[in-house]
């Protein structure tokens, strides 16, 4: 009896544990711009197709900086989730300090691993946006971002969106 009892613990805490991403708000970057505020929804359009201060993570040059004024960094993107070893990289402490966006490119190769001591950097995180030419919902991506709990993103401060991209033709 002890032994059914244990396993069926296990098991509920297996779920519990795995359904911690499905508190956090997730949505598509398309819904958030309709719902949210007018200027709400100019400064993540900016923020994601505009021209901010940038910093750019990719496999052929490493980091990337692209800018048309003066301040601090307000989006960092990563091309491939391969890449995210770098949120752990000091050297740009400075520039993830000051980012509003983080940028994640999902090119349908395993789960996101970003957890609380990754996003440490980001003191004025308001978004993280997942990006991918495969079809994304609010189920996959929370299955993605599975071991980054709702605490973890500093009681809803942080937004996840998605976005799925269209192929060039």
């Amino acid at each position: 009896m002890k032994k059914i009892t244990y396993i069926a613990a296990i098991i509920c805490l297996c779920f519990l544990w795995k359904g911690q991403a499905q508190n956090t708000k997730i949505v598509s970057l398309e819904k958030k711009q309709s719902t949210s505020g007018k200027q709400e929804g100019k400064d993540l359009e900016y923020l994601k197709a505009g021209t901010p201060y940038k910093l750019s993570f990719t496999k052929e040059s490493g980091p990337l900086y692209a800018w048309n004024k003066e301040g601090g960094v307000e989006v960092v993107e990563f091309e491939d989730v391969s890449l995210l070893h770098e949120l752990k990289n000091a050297r740009h402490a400075k520039d993830f300090n000051a980012a509003k966006l983080l940028i994640i490119n999902w090119n349908n190769n395993g789960d996101i691993g970003i957890a609380e001591d990754d996003l440490a950097m980001f003191q004025n995180l308001r978004y993280i946006l997942i990006r991918s030419y495969q079809p994304l919902n609010e189920n996959l991506v929370a299955g993605l971002i599975h071991s980054l709990r709702p605490s973890e993103i500093r009681e809803n401060k942080i937004e996840i969106l998605f976005e799925t991209l269209e192929a060039a033709n």
